[in-house]
Parts: C-alpha cells; sequence; structure tokens
C-alpha cells in the first residue's frame, strides 16, 4: 500500500486574514510564529542528522508556509490600510519577521549540509557498488557469437534523481 503524501493546492484551507488591521497584524504574528516554530523543528532535526523527523514535518510545513505567503501577500494588497494599524503591532510584525528570516538563513544551511551528506553517501554506495561488480570475471558474446573474457571490463553506474 501506497500513501501519496504530495499535497494539492486544492486541498490547502484558503487562510484569509481578518478584516481589521490589528487582527489582520496579529494573525501574520501567530503565523509567522508557528512557522518559526516549524523551522526551528526543522532546523535541530537536521543539525542532528534526524531525517525520520525532517521529512515528518514537511506536510505540516507545507500548509504553514502557504498560510504564510498568502498571507504576507494580503497585507502586501491592504498596505493603505494597515497605515491605521497600530505602531506596536508594526513593530512586532517587522521584529519577528527579522528573527524569522534569521532562522530561515540558518536553515537553510543545515539543509546545504544535508544535501552535500547525501551526495558524498551516494558517491560512496556507488563507487562500492563498481569496486564489487568488478571483481567479478564477467563473459560477453561478441558480434559473431563468441564468448569474450574482458578482465578490464568495467561496470558502468548511473543514478537518476526524481523529485
Amino acid at each position: 500500500m501506497t500513501t501519496d503524501t504530495h499535497i494539492t493546492e486544492q486541498q490547502i484551507p484558503s487562510f484569509t486574514l481578518p478584516a481589521d488591521p490589528d487582527k489582520a497584524l496579529e494573525q501574520m504574528v501567530l503565523t509567522i510564529r508557528h512557522l518559526k516554530d516549524v523551522y526551528d523543528r526543522e532546523t535541530a532535526a537536521l543539525e542532528n542528522a534526524d531525517g525520520t523527523a525532517f521529512m515528518a514535518m514537511q506536510e505540516e510545513k507545507f500548509t504553514v508556509a502557504q498560510n504564510y505567503q498568502d498571507g504576507i501577500e494580503q497585507l502586501m494588497a491592504r498596505k493603505d490600510d494597515l497605515k491605521t494599524a497600530s505602531p506596536a503591532l508594526k513593530t512586532m510584525l517587522r521584529d519577528i519577521q527579522k528573527d524569522f528570516s534569521a532562522l530561515f538563513e540558518r536553515n537553510l544551511e543545515g539543509l546545504d549540509r544535508m544535501n552535500k551528506t547525501m551526495g558524498r553517501l551516494g558517491e560512496k554506495i556507488r563507487s562500492a557498488a563498481m569496486t564489487e561488480a568488478n571483481k567479478y570475471r564477467t563473459h560477453s558474446y561478441g558480434e559473431t557469437g563468441k564468448v569474450t573474457h574482458d578482465d578490464r571490463k568495467m561496470v558502468s553506474t548511473g543514478m537518476i534523481e526524481t523529485a
């Protein structure tokens, strides 16, 4: 049995900020805090090389990130309306956005490290497979149908990665 964990746009509930500018900013602060929490946990999983925990939070991250993006787009579309919002809320939103940006950079560094590690692991596996396969003498039929012995015959390996 296979389970499809891919989320389509139609499966994501619509995210709409309240009409009141202060409540809209408060909702965005909560959304950013939630996304920051997800990134904190994901970064910790990356730093601890915990692939299981990393994969377990991807659906949640996708949904919260989509809400964040929708909220930011709504705020940008309502920028004139937000001029009446509380200055304290505006400052709070700016500060939490700045903190989130720093965490996002740290998370990207962790993803880069994981990507390099997986590349090195893949190369070691390919190398070991080639070495093991080349230990055995192979026989093949030539164009004339005769069996040829080629002690130097190498095994070609390749890897197709699809995401």
